[in-house]
């Protein structure tokens, strides 16, 4: 499982967690209005992926 992170306060908290579960986890910014992710994700598998993060995250 792969999970895909947008920063915020709750999300730092969730990092934790992953950590501790040793479930490997990238940081992503959402660039306003456009909707691209800095950095570029690269995903392993698509079926396999958890976003957390805003609405724009997910689209």
């Amino acid at each position: 499982m792969q999970w895909i992170l947008q920063d915020f306060e709750d999300t730092r908290k969730l990092a934790v967690a992953l950590d501790r579960l040793d479930i490997p986890y990238t940081w992503h910014k959402v660039v306003p209005f456009i909707g691209e992710l800095t950095p570029n994700p690269i995903i392993k598998d698509p079926n396999d992926v958890v976003m957390f993060g805003s609405y724009t995250l997910w689209r």
